[in-house]
């Protein structure tokens, strides 16, 4: 509906110089102007002078912030009850008005689109945007802005959309349509909508290059938490400035006019939406300060705070062969290493006879991991594992559409995915995950080509060939291809300990029972997962004392791996790529921002404890505290102690800068009385000056 130019002069003489000119731009070239933007003027004008709700994003678009508009003391109250109001009622007449409106700015591209954030907003502008999951969308919601939190599911490819048709009758009488997006076919008119003409207009008479076109892509949005393939989901289309901008599995907020559409005989409505606002959300656990102040507070308290940690894995698991080792291992899995190699999820698979504990284990590696899926190996597809491509009516009602699901792994995706009995699975099924283990992705290539991100963790299970060991080492009694089993960073064996006193075996069984062991020094399965999650933010950087450590201890297994001769066991070139990403997850658990020699021997510790359950002894190194005993290692060992020192001492000082001889012993990573010995030697040599009896040293020459 529009209104003469001459009953708009007297608008135009109510409103300040700086809009008039705007105003002036949207006037039709006959003399009339939309009626929305008269009735929308007051609202844009308070927009415009303040300037707090809108900004332009880096390509030029239109960044609308509701919450700006519901908390500023710049905006009169009956403004902003008005604003909201119309908004509610009527999303497409506001937006549009404010889009046309802005477009008139040199900050904003002439092709602007409307952009509508809207992050923290309070109770009261809950109400004023209702907000809805997929499934709960109502008929009171139609041609409604609503608020929806979803998952996307699937994403068509981009594709020009008419949304304007002209046509040309045989007198050359033009005639637009305005097209419903949802539809296939064109809304042709029947006749020439001129009074004196009347003539029919044939489908070929249309204008393809005068018609109006955008680009769209179509967006499939399922419940947050829902296994996509049988969740209800709903449709959204996204013009500029989306397009091309969003992921498969990405957690969204979404704004959204709710449309519908009709069968032929308008008789059956679905509902769709028409998405004018996007903000990408974090899938993992949100801390809260006092979380943060809560997780430090647990590492300053605790003596030990991997043996802290670890004891809070699954607590009433004991007295197992290996668990110890699978609880670090778990951990390690979940923080993972730091994303700058190749990989930086921590693979681990638990191996030993049924009933040891495996599945309890796996349980609360999910229960404590920030994201985690579990599957069943032993009922699970290759496509409930990776994704499946289903036909269905989803887009433009076509039936012959494609649809892609993600499986378990794919929406584990940044976490972990904990999959049991994994020998029971088909080979196929097996060998299926060596692509997302290695690079973090699944492939399809079936009807519809994908690549869907899986930065994930794979935590297995797994019981040995026929459940038994028989006479060969426990190496030999797993049941993958080598192909799979290789890119395990761990391979723990959990099984069953019996104790030769019956009194202490029954004494475990009662804890196990009660699962009281030493409670009020674990955390619960909700304090280990903040912690978790807090740790999974750490980046800690690589020293070189850690480096050299590595380059030692791999040589080392080298050439202990090359004296025994057991099938299974070699030191392959994805050792030093593991043993860097174990040693990070282990400065992650104690929140440490360099990773020491220490996190380095810790990581060796469980690897070297792994090989030897899985050969029964076989595979054996020497542990550095054996090595200190001897003069050469002893040399080597202070050595590794002074680089150290060295470090720490050049990260926290300038020259001639004193500092509190608490913060070496904090940072480096060896005995205190080592310690102490080696900044003696560096004083020696007057690279420092040392004075312990307050505490002090003074870089000399460092």
């Amino acid at each position: 509906m529009t209104l003469l130019y001459k009953s708009t002069k007297s608008f135009l003489k109510q409103t300040n110089e700086s809009v008039l000119d705007d105003f002036l731009g949207v006037i039709n070239q006959d003399g009339t102007v939309d009626e929305e933007y008269v009735n929308n003027s007051e609202i844009i004008n308070e927009l415009l002078k303040y300037k707090d709700a809108v900004e332009p994003d880096e390509y030029k678009h239109i960044v609308f912030d509701l919450h700006s508009v519901k908390t500023s003391d710049n905006y009169e109250s009956h403004i902003k009850q008005k604003f909201f109001n119309k908004l509610q009622k009527n999303p497409y007449e506001i937006l549009n008005t404010i889009a046309e409106y802005y477009r008139r700015h040199d900050k904003y591209s002439d092709k602007a689109h409307v952009k509508i954030i809207n992050t923290n907003i309070d109770d009261d502008a809950k109400s004023i945007i209702p907000e809805r999951k997929p499934n709960t969308i109502r008929i009171d919601d139609e041609y409604k802005l609503v608020k929806i939190e979803g998952r996307i599911i699937d994403i068509t490819q981009q594709k020009s959309n008419v949304v304007k048709a002209l046509y040309e009758c045989p007198q050359g009488h033009t005639n637009t349509t305005i097209q419903e997006r949802y539809r296939n076919e064109l809304n042709k008119p029947m006749k020439c909508s001129k009074e004196e003409c009347n003539y029919s207009i044939p489908a070929k008479n249309y204008n393809d290059r005068m018609s109006k076109k955008i680009n769209t892509q179509n967006i499939i949005i399922a419940n947050k938490n829902s296994d996509s393939k049988n969740s209800t989901s709903i449709i959204g289309e996204i013009d500029e400035p989306y397009i091309n901008k969003l992921d498969r599995r990405d957690l969204v907020n979404v704004y959204a006019v709710v449309m519908t559409t009709a069968d032929d005989d308008n008789v059956k409505k679905d509902y769709y939406l028409h998405i004018v606002g996007i903000e990408r959300l974090d899938d993992t656990i949100e801390l809260e300060d006092e979380d943060i102040k809560q997780v430090k507070q647990i590492k300053e308290e605790s003596d030990d705070i991997l043996n802290t940690l670890q004891q809070s894995v699954a607590p009433n698991i004991i007295n197992q062969i290996g668990q110890n080792i699978a609880k670090k291992a778990i951990l390690c899995s979940i923080v993972k290493s730091t994303k700058k190699s190749n990989r930086n999820g921590i693979h681990v698979l638990l191996y030993g006879l049924p009933g040891s504990g495996k599945t309890q284990l796996l349980q609360h590696a999910h229960e404590i991991s920030p994201i985690s899926k579990q599957a069943d190996a032993s009922e699970a597809s290759q496509s409930g594992l990776k994704a499946s491509v289903v036909q269905e009516t989803n887009f433009n009602n076509r039936k012959d559409g494609w649809v892609l699901y993600s499986g378990k792994i794919p929406n584990a995706n940044n976490g972990t995915c904990v999959i049991d009995e994994l020998d029971k699975a088909s080979q196929s099924i097996q060998t299926s995950l060596n692509t997302p283990m290695e690079s973090h992705v699944v492939l399809v290539d079936k009807v519809v080509n994908a690549e869907l991100q899986a930065n994930v963790s794979i935590i297995a299970g797994a019981n040995p060939i026929d459940e038994t060991y028989g006479v060969e080492p426990p190496i030999s009694r797993i049941n993958l291809p080598d192909s799979t089993k290789s890119r395990f960073d761990l391979i723990i064996r959990v099984d069953a300990e019996l104790h030769s006193d019956k009194e202490k075996n029954v004494e475990l069984e009662k804890q196990m029972l009660k699962n009281d062991i030493n409670s009020q020094n674990l955390l619960t399965t909700k304090e280990l997962q903040k912690y978790l999650t807090y740790a999974r933010t750490i980046k800690p950087e690589m020293t070189e004392a850690a480096i050299d450590e590595i380059a030692e201890k791999i040589v080392e297994m080298k050439m202990q791996a090359q004296q025994i001769n057991i099938e299974g066991v070699e030191i392959t070139n994805r050792m030093q790529a593991k043993v860097k990403r174990i040693s990070i997850a282990m400065a992650k658990l104690r929140l440490g921002q360099k990773v020491t020699v220490t996190d380095v021997r810790n990581a060796f510790e469980i690897i070297h404890e792994s090989w030897q359950s899985l050969t029964e002894g076989a595979f054996n190194f020497q542990n550095e505290e054996i090595e200190i005993l001897n003069t050469k290692s002893q040399k080597k060992y202070i050595d590794n102690t002074k680089k150290q020192i060295i470090e720490t001492i050049h990260c926290l000082t300038d020259k001639d800068d004193t500092i509190h001889t608490d913060a070496i012993f904090e940072n480096v990573d060896r005995d205190k009385e080592i310690v102490k010995t080696t900044l003696q030697l560096l004083d020696n040599d007057n690279q420092i000056e040392l004075d312990l009896e307050n505490k002090q040293l003074t870089n000399k020459n460092i």
